[in-house]
C-alpha cells in the first residue's frame, strides 16, 4: 500500500479499508482502478467504486445470503 501511495498519491478509505485509486488517460475518458487488500493473502481490484464498496461490504458480513447456493 505505501508503493501504491508513492504511484497514485491518492490512498481513501472506503468500507472501512485502505483503497489505492490510480487514474489512467486512456482516449477521451479516464479509467480509474481501485486496488484494496481486504484480507491477508487477498487482492481485490476494480474499475469500478460501487463494485468496490458491495464487494468489501460483501465481505465484512458473510452472513448475508448468498447469491449462489452452496455446492
Amino acid at each position: 500500500m505505501k508503493e501504491a501511495a508513492q504511484k497514485t498519491g491518492r490512498i481513501e478509505e472506503i468500507e472501512g479499508r485502505r483503497v489505492a485509486i490510480f487514474e489512467e488517460p486512456s482516449e477521451q475518458d479516464i479509467w480509474k482502478s481501485y486496488i484494496a487488500f481486504p484480507q491477508k493473502g487477498v487482492v481485490l481490484a476494480a474499475t469500478n467504486e460501487q463494485f468496490l464498496r458491495e464487494m468489501l461490504s460483501r465481505m465484512r458480513s458473510p452472513e448475508r445470503e448468498r447469491a449462489r447456493p452452496a455446492l
